[in-house]
């Protein structure tokens, strides 16, 4: 059923807020007041968990690539799947 809903299976965050707030009028989701300020907390963690590792050797001009997936429980919590 891969991209039956949607391009690539992504929505932007105004479309899942929009989502939300249909299927969910009395919560009154705000991806950029509720959701968003837990994804960047959770992602500092990580960060600051690893800095020690990233860039061992001291490279100049010297960058790591990372990916993290989210995904979000029945009563909206966001929870860290993985770091890639």
């Amino acid at each position: 059923m891969y991209g039956k809903h949607e391009e690539g299976n992504t929505l932007p965050f105004e479309k899942m807020e929009e989502f939300f707030n249909s299927k969910y009028p009395n919560l009154s989701i705000n991806f950029q007041n509720n959701i968003i300020p837990r994804i960047k907390d959770i992602i500092i963690d990580c960060y600051l968990a690893t800095k020690g590792e990233l860039n061992p050797k001291k490279r100049k001009n010297c960058f790591e690539l990372v990916g993290f997936d989210f995904i979000l429980d029945e009563d909206f919590h966001v929870w860290l799947l993985e770091v890639f």
